[in-house]
């Protein structure tokens, strides 16, 4: 083999793995500032998350210890943050909104939320909004099984302390 075909050959593999190196880089530095992101969160109500998923442009996690949940989301130019006390909440419940499509063969996915029901009546149901079609990604990714993932999480939790 020449000198030029070696080296043809070296370019050519550079440029097939620099893209994947830098997916991984940018993929690595997401994890990290969601991570952050939510334990700075944890931190105002003297937290530790120990337990948490990041999807899209959104982050929930748990610290256990404490009972208390944290969730962010992105939309658009506004972030939401919630910190909730577990101790406050009833339930835990999974609200898949749906509509029809055009031709009503099938059933489109609106919604999804995970629902706090607060154990005081005049309170409201704290929702966590998990995916919205409106002006999330147009096809559900793993929303679904995470909703119901931290439904049952939450729901383990108020379980284990009211047996306590």
């Amino acid at each position: 083999m020449d000198i030029v075909t070696i080296l043809i050959g070296l370019v050519v593999s550079v440029i097939c793995v620099v893209p994947f190196i830098i997916i991984r880089k940018n993929k690595r530095k997401r994890e990290t500032e969601s991570k952050e992101l939510i334990s700075r969160l944890a931190a105002k109500s003297n937290s530790k998350v120990d337990a948490y998923d990041r999807w899209n442009k959104a982050i929930v996690g748990i610290d256990s210890l404490n009972r208390k949940l944290f969730f962010i989301k992105k939309i658009k130019d506004m972030e939401i943050q919630h910190a909730i006390d577990l101790s406050g909440i009833q339930m835990a419940r999974v609200i898949n909104s749906q509509r029809s499509a055009i031709n009503g063969n099938y059933t489109v996915i609106q919604k999804l939320q995970l629902g706090l029901l607060s154990k005081d009546k005049d309170k409201s149901e704290t929702l966590l909004e998990f995916y919205n079609a409106d002006y999330d990604s147009l096809t559900i990714m793993e929303e679904l099984r995470l909703v119901e993932k931290w439904s049952k999480i939450v729901n383990s939790h108020i379980e284990n302390k009211t047996t306590m």
